[in-house]
């Protein structure tokens, strides 16, 4: 049976083994990664609905991001008085307050966080809305990738129209941007380009480390009969 407040107890736990780490300490990524697991292990699993093809590496990002970004540095006595259960929309909420407080001086990253984190959450809109003021500010092929993603989600799975032009962008900005050349992967082989599709895939096989699910998702396509010519 899941014991909230030993759970509690584990993640204060890994957060001071945090803080003892240096910044620079090889050990930082595995312990976050550590610690966004706990956090997502905390939700009800009915509560986190991860769209589009990046579902495992998004929900492990934004947690990461939020948890070394924000919500150490607030106070931890505030997640001490809610549930477990509720302390990865407490972290959300706490910077979507901040940004709409002082949305004058907010930053690209800042809105592009709490666009990642409205995705976990499942808060489809704000997510949204977040991701295009970060990109009124600054195109980051990051953001781009994402929102596409988001988008394409919405629209069943198709990539037509504003997904496949921030896809696009996305990679007029970093040519070799693993996600959106996923993307382009997929709208092109849905659009009746395989050959197109082929070299996106290809592309990220080169670049993605083994063991990534962005490689083993371009392996998977690599290995498709081409379509029936019409």
């Amino acid at each position: 049976m899941h014991d909230p407040l030993r759970h509690l107890s584990g993640l204060r736990a890994l957060r001071e083994r945090l803080q003892a780490l240096p910044a620079a300490s090889p050990e930082r990524p595995a312990l976050l990664d550590e610690i966004a697991r706990e956090l997502l292990a905390s939700r009800p699993a009915e509560r986190v609905r991860l769209p589009g093809r990046q579902r495992a590496a998004l929900a492990g990002f934004v947690l990461v991001v939020g948890l070394a970004g924000y919500a150490f540095t607030g106070n931890w006595q505030g997640w001490q008085a809610r549930s477990p259960v509720d302390a990865g929309e407490l972290m959300v909420q706490r910077l979507a307050d901040r940004l709409a407080a002082s949305p004058d001086t907010a930053r690209a990253a800042d809105w592009a966080m709490l666009g990642r984190s409205q995705t976990v959450l499942g808060r489809t809109a704000a997510a949204v809305e977040a991701y295009r003021r970060a990109l009124a500010l600054q195109p980051e092929p990051d953001t781009l990738a994402a929102l596409a993603d988001l988008l394409a989600t919405e629209q069943g799975g198709s990539l037509a129209g504003e997904p496949a032009q921030l896809v696009a962008q996305a990679l007029r900005l970093a040519p070799d941007h693993l996600q959106a050349l996923s993307l382009a992967a997929a709208w092109a082989w849905a659009d009746g380009r395989p050959a197109e599709a082929r070299q996106h895939w290809a592309r990220v096989k080169a670049l993605a480390p083994e063991g990534d699910p962005l490689r083993a998702s371009a392996e998977q396509g690599l290995a498709l009969p081409d379509p029936p010519r019409p």
